[in-house]
């Protein structure tokens, strides 16, 4: 969604040589640590990975969503 495209700062491009390397790694079946958007904190994880698995043609993955910090 656009809420979730907004995390990512001017500093956080995408790198295309990364994201096809990604995908090519999915392929042969290499597992990947699961993308974070943490809304509490401001900041994302894996966005890259996300970008892998749907060049790799999945249309959903499981992404860890922080809303609140926690105390």
């Amino acid at each position: 969604t656009k809420a979730h495209r907004g995390l990512l700062g001017e500093k956080d491009r995408l790198e295309p040589e990364k994201i096809k390397r990604y995908s090519e790694d999915m392929a042969r079946g290499d597992k990947f640590p699961m993308p974070v958007l943490d809304y509490a904190g401001k900041t994302q994880e894996g966005a890259h990975r996300a970008a892998a698995a749907r060049e790799f043609g999945l249309d959903k993955i499981p992404v860890m969503i922080v809303e609140k910090a926690s105390q």
